[in-house]
């Protein structure tokens, strides 16, 4: 506990907020987003990673903030989409991250719709 304490501690410090989103992981220590959150103006997503009950336990620790201490939630075990989130955010205020953020859409939508194509050729028996 004395960790958590003191990551908290380091967070609410304004002259140690050298990020401008937090991705926190959730496992064992699944409540840490929140103490994190708590502590920092800056957004906060938490990461449930599975472990006991599959990851349950850690995704409803993350989700169950209470008012005041917002905590964004992605899926277990979905470290791609909170990085994906925070670029996001931080895409708000840079038009060249916009950009980036976009490409990487059209790439990813590409890449999606050959592997549906394929899928089905391979169902038809092509």
């Amino acid at each position: 506990m004395k960790r958590v304490v003191d990551l908290a501690e380091a967070s609410s410090d304004p002259a140690t907020e050298t990020c401008d989103v937090c991705i926190v992981g959730a496992g064992a220590a699944a409540h840490l987003a929140g103490v994190i959150a708590a502590e920092t103006t800056r957004p906060v997503i938490g990461v449930p990673c599975a472990g006991g009950l599959d990851g349950l336990d850690a995704l409803l620790a993350v989700v169950q903030m209470p008012p005041g201490v917002p905590v964004a939630c992605v899926a277990v075990d979905g470290g791609r989409n909170a990085a994906l989130l925070a670029v996001e955010i931080l895409a708000l205020g840079d038009d060249g991250l916009t950009a980036k953020l976009a490409a990487y859409r059209a790439e990813l939508r590409q890449r999606n719709r050959q592997a549906g194509k394929q899928l089905r050729g391979a169902l038809a028996g092509e």
